[in-house]
């Protein structure tokens, strides 16, 4: 029973990730110590990107707001990167 169960979690795992490949949802992670390879499988299935979370608040900033830019500007995504980079000097 337990040998099922464990198959169906990884059945079902697998079903999630590609019902967001499927619709194009890419998952991006922050990490910390200790947790590095399941965020890093989990954006990697997803075509997210995985990142350690640094606590300092201005590179956590930083990184969020260049994804946010990234997926916003679509096909522009890395011109308005540069151009956020050059006004706030990040």
């Amino acid at each position: 029973m337990v040998c099922v169960h464990k198959q169906l979690f990884f059945y079902s795992r697998l079903f999630f990730y590609q019902r967001l490949r499927q619709r194009s949802v890419k998952v991006h992670t922050l990490f910390i110590a200790g947790a590095e390879a399941s965020f890093r499988q989990i954006s990697t299935r997803t075509n997210g990107t995985c990142q350690k979370l640094n606590l300092n608040p201005n590179e956590l900033t930083k990184r969020i707001a260049e994804i946010i830019i990234q997926n916003v500007g679509e096909k522009n995504g890395t011109n308005l990167i540069q151009l956020y980079r050059d006004r706030f000097g990040v």
